[in-house]
């Protein structure tokens, strides 16, 4: 059901902001929206992308909404990106994490 709940576009952003809110006073810029099963989804703001072995990932539609910036990224020509989920623990072991969206564009990620 959870995974159901964020593929829908609605007006309904209120965990996005609570978790963006309990960030930000926790002295950081965003929050990462993850499953029970702590696969990250997204950010409350941005699509995640991150670097493993040669190649970018991003999570998978369907639990996640698409962004204008992740469709150009995972369509440009020479990157070597992919959709696959990946979970919390993997994501701290990322060389490299970027989010994306159609506002701030790509936004690298210094801590996690």
């Amino acid at each position: 059901t959870e995974d159901f709940l964020s593929s829908l576009k609605t007006c309904n952003y209120l965990r996005h902001r609570l978790a963006l809110e309990f960030a930000q006073a926790s002295d950081f810029d965003d929050a990462l929206i993850i499953t029970a099963g702590d696969i990250v989804l997204e950010s409350t703001q941005a699509n995640v992308f991150a670097y493993f072995n040669d190649r970018w990932l991003t999570p998978p539609l369907g639990a996640i909404l698409p962004g204008t910036v992740r469709n150009l990224i995972l369509h440009e020509k020479g990157l070597n990106v992919a959709e696959e989920a990946f979970t919390l623990e993997e994501l701290e072991d990322a060389s490299e994490v970027v989010l994306t969206n159609s506002v701030r564009g790509v936004v690298a990620v210094r801590e996690i």
